[in-house]
């Protein structure tokens, strides 16, 4: 996995930065979230499917995942704007068994979505607690649309995956992406996932 810019370089490039998030960080995540299910259901729209409803994180969310979701990773985009950080994405990940996940193929007609996993050689590590395998779940990473390109996605990729390192020995992650994402699949081959 290579960062093709540090994040110091985004810094002085796009003044944006890098941190965990916090509880002042609620509305904009809030907001942020909406966004990102807004884009959701508009895949689905355009496949000509009916998707449900899904529901945007909420202040009683955002607490439990800051201050009791235990191996969870949630980090922030963002720029200052005077004394305030204006958020431009997140991503939020948290840790499952492997099993929950690995028996299973990639779902065809769901959405357009593929599981992307890592390379067979990234999931072959066993961990030194149990025989369950653990595994980081990329629930969500998105960057605002006129943010984009930037190679902001990458960033907080980069920031998810380090962060987790302390939590999750075993190196080992999944997420699923809508297949017609094109940029986001180019992102997550970078870091060397697999369709």
């Amino acid at each position: 996995m290579v960062l093709v810019r540090g994040p110091l370089k985004y810094l002085k490039e796009y003044g944006v930065q890098l941190r965990e998030g916090r509880m002042d960080d609620s509305e904009q995540l809030i907001a942020l979230n909406s966004s990102f299910r807004g884009e959701m259901m508009q895949w689905e729209a355009d496949l000509g499917r009916t998707s449900p409803a899904y529901p945007v994180l909420d202040h009683e969310d955002l607490e439990y995942i800051l201050n009791q979701e235990e191996d969870s990773v949630l980090v922030v985009l963002f720029r200052k704007e005077g004394l305030k950080d204006h958020l431009l994405g997140y991503a939020y990940a948290y840790i499952e068994p492997w099993t929950a996940v690995a028996g299973t193929k990639p779902r065809k007609g769901n959405g357009g979505r593929s599981r992307i996993q890592p390379s067979v050689a990234n999931r072959q590590c066993k961990s030194e607690e149990s025989d369950v395998q653990k595994s980081l779940y990329i629930a969500e990473l998105y960057v605002t649309r006129s943010e984009r390109g930037c190679g902001f996605g990458e960033l907080l990729l980069w920031k998810t995956l380090k962060q987790d390192g302390i939590k999750n020995p075993s190196k080992r992650s999944h997420l699923y992406v809508s297949s017609r994402n094109v940029s986001a699949l180019k992102i997550y081959q970078k870091f060397g996932y697999k369709r």
